[in-house]
């Protein structure tokens, strides 16, 4: 017949890790996401804090050459009359010249001496989107 014989069989067996391991593990991922996290956080911010100063420059421009091109067609005192400032919105006729997130907090306009005749007129203007503010002057005048 047959005989079995067992020779030293050990078997070893390591499945999974120790407790310090998975500890350690644990902490890496921690920090690596904390670090990404902040860079994320620090991403989004320069975006809007840049989203927030483009969309301003981009009004005080626009509203700058509006109010250049309607001194030329109409007059520079023609401005003060036309244009208004309703809800921290510059308007002329009823329709905004700002953007939804560019509030506009000043519109001034100051009558300037007579040279030779000629009407003159003082614009200052200052916008906001958020914490990010801008200043604007021009002065206009009739031809």
């Amino acid at each position: 017949m047959f005989k079995l014989k067992i020779v030293n069989c050990k078997l070893k067996i390591k499945a999974g890790f120790t407790l310090v391991e998975l500890l350690l593990y644990m902490a890496l991922v921690v920090i690596f996401l904390g670090i990404l996290t902040n860079l994320f956080i620090s991403v989004i911010d320069v975006k809007n804090e840049s989203t927030a100063v483009s969309d301003i420059e981009q009004d005080g421009r626009f509203i700058l050459s509006r109010l250049l091109y309607d001194s030329n067609q109409n007059g520079a005192l023609s401005i003060a009359t036309n244009y208004s400032l309703v809800e921290n919105n510059l308007t002329l006729n009823g329709e905004n010249l700002n953007s939804l997130d560019t509030k506009v907090l000043e519109f001034i306009t100051l009558p300037l001496g007579n040279i030779g005749g000629k009407q003159s007129l003082q614009v200052k203007f200052k916008l906001e989107n958020g914490t990010e503010e801008g200043d604007y002057q021009i002065t206009l005048g009739s031809r």
